[in-house]
């Protein structure tokens, strides 16, 4: 960048950029956050700027932005993985188990007297969340056969379940 301007100089002239770039990707929340990227921003760009390639503008506000477009992404990322309940926060991160030990127990207890297809049917619609299609694509068979194995499971499966008094 030309030593003749100080980067406070490049600050003030550039803050209301800094706004309009949030204002133009409609960024209301954290605002205080935002602001302080656009201002690291520009400072990076202010060091590295090499005038041989073009306008300090024209790189200043595509730095910026660029910056912007980075965090909103990540925080994007973030709240599909996180759920505020009250004053804490879950976190759901991937999981190397597809079903838990205890989910599958518990299943295990209602399947006596399914027979074999009917197992297979449980074991990979409930416990592996697969559909009908799935199914019977893996066991090359058709829909209706994998429904007819539901219904049967389905049916001793009810007939397992002992009321509760």
């Amino acid at each position: 960048m030309n030593t003749n301007v100080s980067f406070e100089e490049v600050l003030v002239n550039y803050e209301p950029i800094i706004k309009k770039q949030m204002i133009s990707l409609r960024i209301y929340k954290d605002f205080d956050e935002f602001f302080q990227l656009g201002r690291i921003a520009l400072w990076e760009a202010y060091m590295k700027f090499d005038p041989a390639k073009g306008s300090f503008s024209t790189y200043a506000i595509s730095t910026i932005r660029g910056k912007y477009m980075t965090l909103l992404t990540k925080k994007t990322k973030d709240d599909e993985r996180q759920v505020l309940i009250g004053d804490e926060r879950f976190d759901f991160l991937p999981s190397s188990w597809e079903f838990s030990p205890l989910e599958q127990e518990t299943i295990e207890a209602y399947m006596t007297g399914l027979t074999k297809r009917e197992r297979v049917w449980v074991y990979e619609a409930i416990l592996l969340h697969k559909k009908t299609r799935e199914i019977a694509e893996g066991y090359q068979v058709s829909n209706a056969t994998v429904r007819q194995w539901k219904q049967g499971a389905l049916r001793k499966m009810r007939e397992n379940v002992v009321p509760e008094i």
